[in-house]
């Protein structure tokens, strides 16, 4: 059996953990700009709803998608979906109506 000795271990991120926390970062910044456009709060941003038992996670917004300006991503494998602005928002009062109702 082999072990790594800690001055081998590499502290540096990888480079595609650096590119994910970056693109992370722009597109929250993007977000917080956007988001007046399609009514939501800036707190919406990674929050998330469900459709038919489906867990969504909200994860941007693209404003070139008149119709599905929001990005969401399906929790389980990633996928990305296109969602309007107006169903969002209602899912996610009806998010937290259920949260504050169990309470």
């Amino acid at each position: 059996m082999t072990c790594a000795k800690i001055s081998d271990i590499h502290s540096k991120p990888s480079p595609s953990l650096e590119f994910t926390i970056h693109a992370l970062v722009a597109e929250r910044i993007l977000f917080e700009v956007l988001v007046a456009e399609v009514g939501l709060s800036l707190d919406d941003f990674s929050h998330e709803f469900s459709i038919a038992r489906l867990q969504f996670r909200v994860a941007g917004i693209d404003l070139r998608r008149l119709k599905y300006p929001i990005s969401a991503t399906h929790i389980p494998d990633w996928n990305g979906y296109k969602v309007t602005a107006e169903n969002v928002a209602l899912l996610l009062q009806g998010a937290m109506k259920d949260v504050s109702s169990k309470s």
